[in-house]
């Protein structure tokens, strides 16, 4: 799914970085999936319910907590790259 998903990007932006979802009781490393795609890791978030609960509600991804510092942290890091 997401390398058909990176297809998608490449037509539309050059540089696509990857954020991986942090699973419960999941060993894959976040690098791993980063090297398996062939594009540079940007951050990792941790999974949320509630996030996926206010998607499907349309309410779009509504973020709290470390969900939101870590959202932050990659934006930051970007908008440093820029």
């Amino acid at each position: 799914a997401a390398r058909g998903m990176l297809d998608g990007l490449h037509p539309l932006c050059g540089d696509v970085r990857i954020v991986v979802r942090r699973l419960p009781h999941s060993d894959l490393a976040p690098d791993s999936v980063a090297a398996a795609l062939d594009h540079p890791l940007i951050g990792v978030v941790a999974t949320q319910r509630a996030v996926a609960r206010s998607i499907d509600d349309g309410l779009g991804p509504l973020g709290r907590g470390r969900l939101e510092r870590s959202c932050r942290g990659i934006l930051a890091t970007l908008d440093r790259r820029s």
